[in-house]
């Protein structure tokens, strides 16, 4: 593996939510985060406008920030259909900004993020907070779970790269 300032930009996406973060590894095979934040949507805006807003937000961190790569969690399909439907629109203006930056946009179950971080497909929240802590050294203590996502999604990237 190249260990040569790579950087992703790993994206957990939502359409009330969707957290980001702009990972690298670098040379020393150390990793850490540039930056990373949360894009919030209003229930009160219509969906198009929503999936607007997600797909400037992350272009507009792309542009800054210059990940080589995107990372993004897989939808999952749970028992509420609309829930899924939801979070796949905002996945896939997540996706569309990425491409539109030309990045190519690599995907993960969360099963093998999981594995990847934890060792454990079944790992919990707590789990991939503490974890991912551990192998980025980023301080985690103050930091919204979808930021601690987005991050474990990158380094899940920079692992299988």
């Amino acid at each position: 593996m190249n260990f040569q300032d790579s950087c992703v930009i790993g994206i957990d996406p939502g359409l009330q939510k969707t957290g980001w973060a702009v990972v690298t590894l670098d040379a020393k095979a150390s990793f850490s985060c540039k930056q990373g934040g949360i894009i919030k949507t209003s229930t009160k805006d219509e969906l198009h406008i929503r999936l607007l807003e997600i797909f400037n937000s992350i272009s507009g961190v792309i542009e800054k920030l210059d990940p080589q790569y995107a990372a993004i969690e897989e939808t999952y399909v749970n028992k509420n259909f609309s829930s899924s439907l939801k979070l796949a629109h905002a996945r896939a203006a997540a996706m569309l900004a990425a491409s539109t930056n030309n990045l190519k946009v690599f995907q993960y179950s969360a099963t093998k993020i999981k594995k990847t971080i934890t060792g454990s497909g079944n790992a919990d929240k707590e789990q991939i907070r503490k974890l991912t802590f551990l192998r980025s050294k980023i301080k985690l203590e103050h930091v919204n779970q979808d930021i601690i996502d987005a991050i474990a999604i990158g380094i899940c990237h920079l692992l299988h790269i």
